[in-house]
């Protein structure tokens, strides 16, 4: 059985059970806020997920925009125009 609390991923732990085997799967805990309160362990920070976001959206227009440079680039290097 798995059971995965979907509305509540940061806050309620993943439960996986295995015919009598019982997993408790937290990403980043301690063994030591485990074994205090395990499951709540890992307490969602939205502000730390918005500069996460913000981040990777910044990096892949920095990626977008160095691809058109270098296409840029190349076109000038082979004549051809990419925009008018």
């Amino acid at each position: 059985m798995l059971k995965i609390p979907w509305k509540n991923l940061y806050n309620d732990a993943v439960v996986a059970t295995l015919d009598g085997l019982y997993l408790l799967v937290v990403p980043g805990a301690t063994a030591s806020q485990l074994r205090t309160c395990p499951y709540n362990a890992i307490k969602y920070d939205a502000a730390k997920e918005e500069r996460y976001q913000q981040e990777a959206k910044q990096k892949e227009l920095q990626r977008i925009e160095d691809a058109l440079l270098m296409a840029a680039r190349r076109g000038e290097e082979t004549g051809v125009k990419l925009v008018d």
